[in-house]
């Protein structure tokens, strides 16, 4: 959460960016001498009226951001009125009505990505099993699906396995013993030295 000081920090330099955006048009007026210097060193034709044409728009866009903020304050001012002396409950944002949801009733990665998996199923092979409902009222049902990686699966899983089985081979090099570790270094070393030599 951050130190009192932190969060004073952050709301000051978010209450300046929202009075910049709101008071767009004073700013750019108080910029004005020096953006118009600016646009004349890079050749700018008629920099009063282009800074004019700015400010207007940037004046439709402050007046627009100002009655939306406004509208906003007006519907939390009528909630907040229409709510009072009533009791008001926190729910699960996707919760769907339900009356007691669960983990197992949330929306998973495997349920978002359904689709795309579906468009690809021939490369993907995604396995699927469960019990599909049955009758009027069924009593258990389950599904499950499984999507494995194919580049794991065909590439680095044998790759891998590869390495793995030349690297125990060469297992006997590491004994452990600092001393055959520092002979290695110099045998490297020397080896490195007799290849410049050449």
């Amino acid at each position: 959460h951050g130190a009192p000081a932190m969060r004073a920090a952050m709301a000051v330099l978010a209450v300046a960016c929202a009075a910049i955006g709101l008071g767009a048009p004073w700013v750019l007026a108080g910029l004005g001498r020096a953006l118009v210097e600016l646009a004349q060193a890079f050749g700018v034709a008629r920099p009063d009226a282009a800074l004019a044409a700015l400010r207007g728009s940037l004046g439709r866009v402050s007046e627009g951001s100002a009655g939306l903020l406004a509208a906003v304050a007006a519907v939390l001012a009528v909630r907040r009125l229409l709510l009072r002396g009533r009791t008001v409950t926190a729910a699960p944002t996707w919760g769907c009505g339900d009356a007691a949801p669960t983990a197992r009733m949330q929306y998973t990665a495997s349920s978002f990505s359904q689709p795309v998996v579906a468009l690809f199923r021939p490369v993907l092979r995604t396995a699927e099993r469960g019990t599909p409902p049955r009758g009027l009222f069924p009593e258990r049902t389950s599904f499950a699906s499984h999507t494995s990686d194919p580049a794991e699966r065909h590439l680095y899983r044998p790759v891998f396995a590869g390495a793995g089985v030349v690297l125990r081979r060469l297992r006997w090099v590491q004994q452990g013993r600092v001393q055959l570790y520092l002979l290695y270094v110099v045998a490297t070393l020397l080896v490195l030295l007799l290849w410049k030599v050449r």
